[in-house]
């Protein structure tokens, strides 16, 4: 059996009231130009804190024309920031996990494509710092002083 590592967490959209400049701690305060900006409503849809790659990728998919990703429009999305390569069972999984609860469809609205985002984001930050020597990949020791970083402690066998 393979191994897989564990999910993110839950988006915050999750059955939670959030104030809603609380929900982009992690994206930069831009405009859709991509000047950054202190005015507010740009852009429309999304938030006007939302960092401009997040609106250029959710857009150059097709989420400007219905206001949704669906499968396909995600892929296309997340390949276009630079994550290449996620299975069709992973994207089916991020858009069930990322979805608003009050959504029926297997969509992501900008709010929710921009907390996906943002995670992603974190995880790939989180693998470049671990990952020393810069091959793409973890050794065991670079993965061990991840899960480290991350609360869990591993015993060398």
């Amino acid at each position: 059996m393979a191994y897989t590592p564990s999910a993110p967490e839950l988006p915050e959209s999750f059955g939670q009231q959030i104030d809603e400049e609380a929900r982009y701690t992690y994206a930069y305060p831009y405009s859709c130009s991509g000047q950054p900006t202190n005015q507010l409503g740009s852009c429309g849809m999304f938030s006007p804190e939302t960092h401009p790659d997040i609106v250029r990728s959710f857009e150059s998919a097709g989420g400007n024309r219905s206001g949704f990703l669906d499968e396909s429009e995600l892929r296309y999305a997340l390949s276009f920031s630079g994550n290449e390569g996620i299975s069709n069972r992973t994207i089916r999984f991020l858009l069930f996990i990322y979805k608003s609860p009050r959504e029926s469809l297997l969509r992501l609205g900008p709010k929710e494509y921009a907390e996906l985002w943002n995670c992603l984001a974190q995880w790939r930050a989180m693998f470049d710092r671990y990952d020393r020597d810069e091959s793409g990949n973890m050794n065991a020791l670079e993965l061990r002083d991840a899960f480290y970083h991350l609360g869990y402690y591993l015993i060398s066998v």
